[in-house]
């Protein structure tokens, strides 16, 4: 990986290693084949690689611009963003979250995604 680490505890970022832990999270999970999933997040992209290998549509969403750099480096074929998650628009479809994201605004996250408005009202 070719970003600056430096500043990646101090801002909370703590990035997962071990892809067995993220099979292992997906097995007991078991989301239906080809849906829609978001990263939030996306760190050094072994969520997403995971969620692409089970046939599912990823969509990274991340902030930092040097690791969006990297990630489209290291996985070309995956969707990602450049923008803060809490200032995204929800897809109009169906979609299930996928994350490992930065301590400092996980709480944030929570009421983006508990709040969400209902689109099909």
């Amino acid at each position: 990986m070719n970003y600056n680490k430096s500043n990646r505890k101090e801002l909370s970022q703590n990035f997962i290693k071990n892809p067995s832990i993220i099979r292992y999270i997906l097995g007991v999970i078991d989301i239906p084949k080809n849906s829609l999933v978001l990263d939030i997040g996306v760190g050094e992209g072994i969520i997403s690689q995971e969620l692409d290998k089970l046939g599912h549509r990823v969509i990274g969403i991340e902030k930092d611009p040097e690791l969006v750099e990297n990630f489209k480096q290291n996985f070309p074929n995956i969707q990602i963003l450049e923008q803060d998650f809490l200032k995204y628009n929800f897809p109009e479809e169906e979609f299930f979250i996928i994350s490992n994201p930065p301590f400092s605004i996980f709480s944030q996250i929570i009421k983006k995604i508990i709040y969400k408005p209902n689109q099909n009202q």
